[in-house]
């Protein structure tokens, strides 16, 4: 159906694992499951041994976990730290004045301002006035955003050479192969709908890209991880 694998009864949902009765809310599902992805990307970025010490994410907005006083999950710059060592500088995106701003107030007050600059601006602009090469890169924007964005980083160099890219939910709530309304409000279906056909071209572009090297990590809604081939 519209270029994608018609939907199997018998595939696995990425999404909510209260589908299969490990928790009966799926709000407790989705926080579970993101915590685990996190404390992934955590002993990610500590595996990473950036040698440059520079990190940028681009991502729509703060999670939610700031409301819930837990710094290392409030944010991308704060895992990012762990890869970037104690003279590592994280540059965090935000194209939102109120996100920016609410974005540079919870850094402050953990004492990670010198170490976490917001920038407030579109990504395409804010990337096109960087050189790089930074080691550790987190994506995660509208689905639109991701093929551009990665074209641009790849483009123009700025992801280092043994550097690493994690691209946020690749999975599209499963819309990549195949629309099923399980576990989704009806009013979001159109728009997951189109995610899942965004995505689908994303993930085929990034697989036939011969300058780099692609793994799919199937953590909550998925996470790309993008090297540069050697």
């Amino acid at each position: 159906m519209n270029g994608r694998k018609e939907t199997s009864p018998t595939r696995i949902e990425p999404y909510h694992c209260s589908k299969y009765g490990l928790f009966g809310n799926p709000r407790l599902a989705d926080k579970f499951l993101t915590s685990i992805k996190v404390q992934w990307m955590m002993q990610r970025a500590r595996d990473k041994q950036a040698r440059k010490g520079m990190g940028i994410d681009i991502s729509v907005g703060i999670w939610a976990w700031i409301k819930q006083g837990s710094p290392l999950l409030a944010s991308p710059g704060y895992w990012m730290l762990y890869g970037v060592k104690c003279v590592g500088v994280i540059i965090t995106i935000k194209c939102d004045s109120k996100l920016a701003a609410t974005s540079r107030a919870v850094f402050s007050s953990y004492g990670y301002q010198d170490r976490i600059h917001v920038v407030e601006a579109q990504a395409t602009d804010a990337l096109a006035k960087m050189t790089g090469p930074f080691d550790l890169i987190f994506l995660d924007l509208e689905f639109s955003a991701y093929r551009p964005i990665i074209e641009q980083i790849l483009n123009r160099g700025l992801l280092a050479e043994d550097g690493i890219i994690l691209v946020d939910n690749v999975f599209a709530r499963g819309f990549v192969v195949g629309e099923s309304p399980a576990n989704i409000d009806r009013a979001r279906l159109d728009h997951w709908n189109e995610a899942g056909k965004l995505v689908v071209d994303f993930n085929a572009y990034i697989a036939a890209d011969p300058r780099i090297t692609v793994t799919i990590w199937s953590f909550f809604d998925g996470i790309s991880e993008i090297k540069l081939k050697h």
